[in-house]
């Protein structure tokens, strides 16, 4: 969703660090090295979360041209999850159990045989299952140190963060009246005076 088509919700960061000497060979390296891969439902993995090349979520195939928009690097963070809802999977349950429990005989299963079981059948469904895609544009500014991120949601957000941060060692910092204040301002006094500010309910404001 975002920044080609679709809802104009994001959230804007500022770019702590400047892209380093090397960094256009250091960017595409990483992409691919943290691109999206599919589930893997063996492993026991029900989520997947990696860059995509924008407006093509299926593509994991990066180069310079397909991300670089001057002065703009654009790509998108693809998010897979598997989710079983717990209504199914209690059914799923008890129908198991009563199969089970009527073969061999017995009122009840032990906690490790239930384990067992509930393991065994959130595989077979996993595998059976069409995953939840999710994608997510990402436009960053590298001349004016501002990246805009297509969500909004907190814990996507999170792992947005935490990505960014392992593929090009970058730190982001959300956007906020202090952080907007203090971007351009490198002055101890003036960052305390800000921190002390009131709050003012600008919209209930009489105008004299």
């Amino acid at each position: 969703m975002g920044a080609i088509k679709g809802t104009l919700t994001y959230t804007t960061y500022y770019v702590e660090n400047e892209p380093v000497e090397g960094f256009r060979e250091v960017l595409v390296q990483e992409l691919e090295n943290h691109r999206h891969r599919e589930i893997d439902v063996e492993a026991g993995r029900d989520q997947s979360l990696g860059w995509v090349v924008m407006g093509a979520p299926w593509s994991r195939e990066f180069t310079w041209d397909n991300v670089f928009l001057d002065p703009y690097i654009c790509v998108s963070l693809r998010n897979d999850r598997i989710r079983i809802p717990a209504t199914t999977l209690r059914a799923y349950m008890a129908e198991r159990e009563a199969i089970l429990l009527d073969e061999r005989g017995g009122s009840s299963l032990d906690r490790k045989e239930r384990k067992v079981l509930k393991d065994d059948l959130l595989m077979q469904l996993r595998r059976r299952a069409i995953p939840d895609i999710k994608v997510f544009d990402v436009m960053w500014n590298v001349q004016e140190g501002i990246l805009r991120f297509w969500a909004q949601n907190r814990g996507i957000c999170d792992a947005f963060e935490e990505l960014v941060h392992r593929s090009w060692g970058l730190k982001l910092i959300p956007q906020s009246p202090y952080s907007a204040a203090t971007r351009y301002v490198d002055e101890p006094k003036v960052e305390a005076a800000i921190l002390e500010l009131d709050p003012s309910d600008f919209a209930g404001a009489e105008v004299a």
